[in-house]
């Protein structure tokens, strides 16, 4: 799956009764997503669009990642032979649904996660062990730190109930662990 340069038009002006089109001061579909460190390494993701908006597949691309990292299917070693199982959502009562099981390139390197229902304000923990193949690892290769995980590429297909097209944003880790599809300001 190759993954491009995404845009969306700039949000519509308001229009009263239809709560998916923001004003200028909105940010229209976002979504944020945090790095923690640790084993397993937690994905904290959130969707921080007006209401409306579902945030429908995710798709996190470690190919440009500074440390060349990996999704490590068999926790705890360093390959890709074992079960699709190799990963766990936290959702404590939030209205989420994760469609099983993930997607996962050959390569170990693009994750997509599809969602039956992720509204806005909502937020989940997505834990997953993460190694890397650099020879310089700062912490080892089966730590991943926020500055080998900069340069990972996060997009997102997002839909509103009214529109009839999705919309597509897209996100950066940066060197402390945040990708935010806003990181850039609102249109």
């Amino acid at each position: 799956m190759a993954l491009g340069v995404f845009a969306t038009a700039p949000p519509a002006a308001a229009q009263s009764g239809d709560p998916t089109n923001a004003g200028p001061s909105s940010c229209g579909p976002r979504f944020k997503m945090v790095y923690k460190t640790g084993y397993p390494s937690t994905f904290l993701i959130e969707n921080l669009s007006p209401p409306g908006w579902m945030l429908q597949t995710l798709t996190i691309d470690l190919r440009p990642s500074f440390g060349e990292a990996v999704f490590n299917r068999r926790p705890g070693s360093m390959g890709a032979e074992a079960p699709d199982a190799f990963y766990q959502l936290r959702a404590s009562g939030s209205e989420v649904g994760l469609r099983q099981p993930a997607s996962l390139t050959a390569d170990n390197l693009v994750l997509t996660l599809s969602f039956e229902a992720f509204p806005p304000k909502e937020r989940i923990a997505f834990l997953i062990d993460l190694d890397d193949k650099s020879l310089v690892s700062a912490r080892g290769q089966r730590r991943v730190t926020f500055g080998e995980l900069a340069g990972t590429k996060v997009s997102a297909q997002m839909k509103a109930q009214k529109k009839k097209y999705p919309a597509y944003v897209e996100a950066t880790f940066n060197q402390t662990g945040l990708a935010d599809s806003a990181a850039d300001g609102c249109t």
